[in-house]
């Protein structure tokens, strides 16, 4: 029998009230709010647009430190679920070692100044301090158990670490270590763990976990900064002496063991799309009958790599055509167990209504380069003094898609200009748009074409739209279709291509 440890049972979710307005999303299984405004930490202004948090075709989560208009923000999210007592892990792909020395990542549980658990990426502005990391409990003070340094030992520019800590009546453990296995894989790969069982400890609440990234004392940064988190796990602490006594019989639970006294769960094995766990025969099986939707074709696009490409984990069900690999063969085929598709654009009559728009705008139109024949592209140049917040590309007015639910385009991003090579994010927002009303979806791009695909009941608001886009908007005139790639930081040229804008009944 399993030992829980004391007050997990009563520890009871509670619901974070968010204010109406307030943007949402979802990441990890957790719904979460998204920080808007102006004040602490630092204090900083805030940002709930999709320029600064969003979450990709990946499932990862994306916070940005960015400019626009002059002004800096921050970003932060907050869990709008109450875990209580729990072990929270935090997995991301981001080296805060690169980060301006201002810059903090804060990864915690708050109730308020004199309740609050912290895991901290930061220098606080000290660039010469050879500890990025920090473990705390508020109020924390330096050079005591409630305040713990450590260096990180990160190099590279996405190196994925892990970071965890276990909230309990009688202690805090926190760990923190290179990689993103399930447990310390070896001890060459910690950076710091700590056992903190002072008087601090905050009482069991309606505490919220919350990531941010923010600048310290609301200095300005150097440079426009991104986190990336992979993952976040927030389960039950169960306290054990032997693996035994944390395994529950299970193959679909994943496996359990126990480290440190603690009752570990490993990932489960058969979450990836179109999955199911076959508990009888202890093995994840494919649902080739299943209906394929758009954000499990966002999913499988990243999953073609070619005959070399072995369809496991996640990719399991790439394999459409069983032969042993996730090739372009079936891809094709996810696309055709995809919703049937009307193609809206496939530009082999030429540019069909869609026109470039926005400063630096180099060259633009048709050619052969398409994902499928012919398809566009636009060059512009992020280092035109006259361009302000990018360029972009539309369709004509008059897109009826009321038949439909979603949305699909072929896109690309290439560098035109060996001599002035694009630096920056690589990311383009899909949307629609009527008049100064839009509704979008931030998409990460590479070279080679990929299938950005979102259901409509997935795009965000943007300014003006202050809520989803209804069904009688998806038939007004004034509807078209757009790719926006905004200056941010961005320099040097870039080239978008596109190609077969598709819809989904």
């Amino acid at each position: 029998m399993r030992k829980v440890a004391p007050g997990v049972i009563a520890a009871l979710a509670l619901v974070f009230a968010a204010p109406a307005e307030a943007r949402t999303i979802q990441f990890a299984g957790i719904n979460w709010t998204v920080k808007n405004g102006v004040g602490g930490p630092g204090p900083n202004n805030w940002s709930d647009s999709t320029q600064s948090v969003w979450v990709d075709a990946q499932g990862r989560l994306h916070l940005k430190i960015r400019q626009s208009g002059g002004v800096w923000y921050c970003s932060e999210v907050i869990a709008q679920q109450s875990f209580g007592y729990a072990r929270y892990t935090t997995k991301i792909s981001s080296n805060p070692e690169l980060n301006d020395p201002n810059a903090v990542v804060g990864l915690f549980t708050y109730k308020n100044d004199n309740e609050e658990i912290d895991i901290e990426l930061t220098k606080w502005g000290n660039s010469g301090d050879p500890t990025t990391g920090q473990f705390a409990v508020q109020p924390s003070v330096p050079n005591t158990t409630s305040r713990v340094r450590f260096a990180t030992g990160l190099s590279g520019t996405n190196p994925p670490s892990t970071h965890h800590f276990s909230w309990q009546p009688d202690y805090i453990y926190y760990q923190s270590y290179r990689g993103h296995d399930t447990e310390l894989a070896a001890p060459s790969d910690l950076m710091q763990e700590h056992t903190y069982v002072g008087s601090k400890i905050p009482p069991l609440s309606d505490a919220t976990f919350r990531i941010n990234f923010w600048m310290y004392q609301g200095r300005t940064p150097t440079a426009e900064m991104e986190l990336i988190v992979d993952d976040v796990i927030i389960a039950p602490v169960v306290e054990c002496t032997d693996s035994s006594e944390c395994d529950d019989g299970l193959f679909c639970t994943g496996v359990e063991t126990c480290v440190n006294n603690l009752c570990q769960t490993s990932a489960a094995p058969c979450t990836g799309p179109l999955q199911g766990c076959n508990e009888a025969l202890d093995v994840c099986e494919c649902n080739l009958e299943a209906s394929v939707t758009a954000d499990d074709l966002a999913w499988f696009s990243t999953c073609v790599g070619g005959p070399e490409t072995s369809p496991t984990g996640p990719c399991l069900c790439a394999d459409r055509d069983a032969d042993g690999d996730a090739d372009l063969r079936d891809y094709a085929a996810l696309q055709a167990a995809y919703r049937a598709a009307d193609t809206l654009f496939d530009f082999e009559s030429g540019s069909q209504g869609w026109f470039a728009f926005g400063n630096g705008t180099l060259v633009s139109g048709v050619d052969a380069g398409g994902s499928s024949g012919q398809g566009r592209y636009h060059t512009a140049d992020f280092d035109d003094p006259t361009m302000t917040y990018g360029f972009g590309d539309r369709s004509s007015n008059g897109v009826d898609l009321t038949a439909y639910s979603a949305m699909s385009i072929d896109a690309r991003l290439t560098n035109p200009d060996p001599a002035d090579p694009f630096i920056g994010t690589p990311q383009i927002e899909f949307m629609l748009s009527i008049g100064y009303l839009e509704w979008a979806k931030v998409f990460t791009l590479t070279d080679s074409y990929q299938t950005l695909a979102v259901n409509f009941a997935d795009l965000v608001p943007q300014s003006s739209a202050n809520q989803p886009v209804t069904a009688a908007q998806l038939g007004d005139p004034g509807m078209r279709i757009k790719l926006v790639m905004r200056k941010n930081s961005n320099t040097g040229k870039v080239r978008l291509e596109y190609d077969e804008v598709k819809a989904y009944p």
